[in-house]
C-alpha cells in the first residue's frame, strides 16, 4: 500500500518531466482495478548488468562512453531537482550503438534547495553494495551526493568486473552491517587488473566521504572523463 500511495505516484510524476537522450522515456500509465501498467521505452539490449555478465569487464574506452552518458543524464536530473537514489547496474539500460539510459525511478524524489543547500534525505533506500557510507551509518544525507557515490561504484564495476564492496555470493553477507564494515575499511583496488592512473584517481575522488565528494560539474571536467572518447 505504501508503494501504491507514495512511491508509485511520485515515480510517475517524476518520469513524466524527464526528457533526455540518456533517460528511459515514459509514455503513459494505465490504471486498472488491480494494477498499474506503465508504458516506457523498450531497452532491446538489456541492462548494463547483462552486459557485464557477458563480458565480465569493460575496457576503459567502453566504460568512459557509458560513464559519460550516466553523468550527463544525472546532471540533467539534478538540474531538475530530482535525485535518483537507486543507481546500479540493473537500472542502467542499454539501447542501440552503445546508448545507456537511466531507468527505474521508483526511489527517486524531488529535493528542495534552501539558501543554496540541498535538503537532506532520511529514507534508507537503494541496494547495499551501491549506497554511500552516510546512508549505511543511518544518518541524514545529501541525495545528490549519494547518487554520485553510486556512480563511483558503477565505474569501479565496469573497469574491474566486480563491485568494490562485494557480497561474495553468500546470502548471510547480504546485510547492512556487513557492507558497513566493508565500506568503513576503505576502497581497495584489485591487483590483478591494471587500469590507468587517471581512471583510478577518478574512482578514488568520487568514493570519498560526503563532505569531500565532488560535484557533477567537477566530474565532467575530470581528465579521464573529458579526454577523447576514442582513446
Amino acid at each position: 500500500m505504501l508503494f501504491q500511495k507514495k512511491f508509485l505516484p511520485r515515480e510517475i510524476n517524476i518520469v513524466k518531466t524527464l526528457r533526455h537522450p540518456n533517460i528511459v522515456q515514459y509514455f503513459q500509465c494505465i490504471e486498472t482495478n488491480r494494477r498499474f501498467i506503465i508504458a516506457m521505452e523498450y531497452a532491446q539490449t538489456g541492462s548494463l548488468l547483462d552486459l557485464m555478465a557477458m563480458k565480465h569487464v569493460l575496457s576503459e574506452t567502453e566504460a568512459r562512453v557509458f560513464f559519460r552518458q550516466l553523468i550527463g543524464a544525472l546532471q540533467f536530473c539534478h538540474s531538475k531537482f530530482i535525485a535518483h537514489r537507486d543507481l546500479k547496474l540493473e537500472n542502467l539500460l542499454l539501447f542501440w550503438e552503445n546508448c545507456l539510459k537511466i531507468g527505474d525511478f521508483g526511489f527517486a524524489r524531488h529535493f528542495d534547495v534552501d539558501d543554496g543547500s540541498t535538503t537532506f534525505s532520511s529514507t534508507f533506500c537503494g541496494s547495499n553494495a551501491y549506497i554511500s557510507p552516510e546512508i549505511l551509518h543511518q544518518r541524514s544525507y545529501n541525495p545528490l551526493s549519494a547518487d554520485i557515490w553510486a556512480c563511483g561504484v558503477i565505474l569501479f564495476a565496469m573497469v574491474f568486473g566486480k563491485l568494490p564492496f562485494d557480497d561474495s555470493g553468500s546470502i548471510q553477507h547480504l546485510t547492512q552491517n556487513y557492507f558497513l564494515q566493508l565500506v568503513d575499511k576503505g576502497l581497495v583496488f584489485p591487483i590483478d587488473k591494471k587500469i590507468s592512473v587517471e581512471c583510478k584517481n577518478l574512482i578514488t575522488n568520487v568514493m570519498t566521504p560526503e563532505s569531500m565528494r565532488p560535484k557533477i560539474r567537477s566530474i565532467l571536467n575530470d581528465p579521464w572523463i573529458s579526454s577523447n572518447l576514442e582513446k
